[in-house]
């Protein structure tokens, strides 16, 4: 709890959104401390924490939601600064307490994840987190139809097959294209840990990080 109160959201704002960056990481350890205590204020510090990430959002393509990038034009979806690092604090929010108001967000979050072309590969900024953030959803209950968990798993199979594209020969094994197709990598971030994370959580259901428990209500997936 003294760490979490480290995270506390009214301690000021960041131009940055995300799970590395922003508020998101913030809001899964106040999740976390619910877990742990059962304190029903650390869901209302999870809600504010994630809201200071929606302010940092804008509007795209498909009723998707972007986070703005705050050093060049241009917009993230990503992990690490994205959308899809809001979105699994989301998730996590919502499988305790879908009646916070950051939550209505997740069908325009998700929407962001389903995007159709990703230029990296990597976990924290590339098709891998994309994957990654969009696995909760994927099982969400009952089926939703085409606009839901459908739309969610078609997703899946496209960042599955299109990581194909970024794996290189390396040695006896193969490595992955880093951050800007620059080098090869082979760590969480930008390169091979976090792509076999991906594929492995989506082969297996576990998550494979000590993440709090996610679930995406169905409701979540249509707008």
């Amino acid at each position: 709890a003294e760490l979490a109160d480290l995270a506390e959201p009214t301690r000021g704002a960041t131009g940055v959104a995300g799970l590395w960056d922003g508020w998101s990481g913030a809001a899964l350890v106040h999740v976390r401390a619910y877990d742990v205590t059962a304190d029903a204020t650390w869901l209302e510090r999870a809600d504010r924490a994630l809201r200071r990430d929606l302010d940092q959002c804008v509007d795209a393509a498909g009723g998707a939601l972007h986070v703005a990038d705050p050093d060049q034009p241009g917009t993230l979806p990503y992990v690490g600064r994205g959308s899809a690092g809001i979105a699994l604090a989301a998730q996590a929010l919502a499988a305790r307490a879908p009646w916070m108001s950051s939550t209505e967000a997740l069908p325009a979050l998700l929407a962001a994840c389903r995007a159709e072309f990703v230029a990296h590969a990597g976990f924290g900024q590339g098709a891998a987190g994309l994957l990654y953030a969009l696995l909760p959803a994927s099982s969400a209950t009952p089926p939703s139809g085409a606009g839901g968990t459908e739309a969610v798993r078609e997703a899946i199979a496209r960042h599955v097959s299109a990581l194909d594209r970024h794996v290189v020969p390396l040695g006896d094994g193969t490595g992955v294209a880093g951050h800007q197709l620059l080098r090869l990598s082979l760590d969480l971030e930008t390169g091979n840990a976090g792509v076999l994370l991906a594929l492995q959580s989506a082969r297996t259901g576990d998550p494979g990080l000590p993440l709090p428990r996610l679930r995406c209500p169905t409701a979540a997936l249509t707008p």
